[in-house]
């Protein structure tokens, strides 16, 4: 790819792991007694309020109010849902080291989807590349999320580079698909096979 100019990186399972995985999801839950019961319940209310959280809407301890109320569940005293969350994310530390490489010759940025506060705690622990980004597109901030067009577009003109030089980083196919939809270059990143995922990005841009 020689007509590169620009890199956007999405974050979630590609710079950090989450727990996009069920097991990981259903085990982090039942540590606060979310069961088998209530855990469709549960998960049909995240489903709905995320879209909410990616736009800066809603925040999570508001969304945990409201699991409280409509499931008549009671979280654990001065619980966090979002900082536990966090807790359990683990770095890609070999996306790290690629990004600072790659750093050297392409103007990078951050395209996420973000919760309220959630980046600013995501950097602290230190789960994204620790590095001056050209362009750090927090959806919570810009009240803007991917799929959406008018995210991209607008990363579009902070990148200040046509959309043919723009390449875009990403592990959700739905977000590529709208990426591509509007011109940019996109390679679509496997958190269950990061290792292949990153040789595949690097033969990319050799």
């Amino acid at each position: 790819m020689t007509n590169i100019k620009f890199i956007y990186f999405d974050a979630g399972d590609v710079l950090f792991f989450g727990l996009t995985d069920d097991t990981l999801w259903v085990n982090f839950l039942a540590e606060i007694n979310i069961t088998e019961d209530l855990l469709t319940k549960f998960n049909n209310l995240y489903d709905n309020y995320e879209p909410l959280f990616n736009v800066g809407a809603i925040s999570v301890l508001e969304f945990q109010k409201i699991v409280e109320k409509e499931l008549n569940y009671k979280f654990p005293q001065n619980y966090d849902l979002q900082e536990e969350m966090i807790k359990k994310f683990k770095p890609n530390y070999d996306m790290h080291k690629f990004v600072k490489t790659i750093a050297k010759k392409y103007r990078i940025g951050l395209l996420t989807n973000m919760y309220l506060n959630m980046l600013d705690e995501i950097i602290k622990n230190k789960l994204i590349p620790d590095m001056k980004w050209d362009v750090i597109i927090d959806s919570s901030v810009v009240h803007m999320a991917k799929p959406n067009n008018n995210i991209y577009k607008y990363a579009e003109e902070q990148a200040n580079e046509p959309a043919s030089t723009i390449l875009f980083i990403d592990n959700s196919k739905k977000n590529i698909e709208a990426a591509k939809a509007l011109d940019w270059n996109t390679f679509l990143f496997d958190q269950y096979n990061p290792k292949e995922s990153l040789n595949k990005l690097r033969l990319l841009l050799q």
